[in-house]
């Protein structure tokens, strides 16, 4: 200070540091239901539907008052859900099933794997080869007979 005091034209600034006052603690009001007739808004609304579709205030209030929104489920419940697979079949779903229609070219595709595996496995006997031939020669005679030559009068447009 002695140093800022002993020249001639400098004066010393002091700052006051500012406290800012407690903000008042907010006060918690009640905010009171609007002044709404909800019996005449109900009717002025019901009054617009068709009557065999008018319901009574108190029976729309209470539509839902048996329904099950929550609930715990038993150990059983639990594991029933991990164990049961939608694609497995039920207990109710005992009907046996009619096989899909297999096609020509997914009997092929079928054969083929087992086929491409064979091949690179040593020691194989040359019957299984030739089993796997006669399948693939079953399924083209299959293919080659389900083949219809069409008429002359197909191509006409009567």
């Amino acid at each position: 200070m002695d140093c800022l005091t002993r020249n001639p034209g400098v004066q010393v600034a002091t700052f006051e540091p500012q406290v800012e006052p407690d903000p008042e603690p907010e006060v918690e009001t009640e905010v009171e239901p609007p002044n709404v007739n909800i019996e005449a808004e109900w009717n002025e609304v019901t009054r617009q539907l068709p009557s065999e579709n008018r319901l009574r205030f108190e029976e729309f209030a209470l539509v839902d008052e048996g329904v099950a929104v929550t609930g715990t489920m038993t150990d059983d419940d639990i594991l029933d859900s991990l164990t049961n697979d939608e694609d497995a079949p039920s207990d109710e779903d005992h009907e046996e099933e009619e096989p899909a229609d297999v096609t020509s070219k997914e009997a092929r595709a079928t054969v083929r794997t087992p086929s491409m595996f064979l091949e690179k496995t040593r020691d194989v006997p040359d019957s299984v080869f030739s089993s796997i031939v006669s399948f693939e020669n079953m399924i083209d005679k299959r293919v080659a007979n389900s083949f219809k030559q069409k008429k002359i009068t197909d191509f006409f447009n009567y």
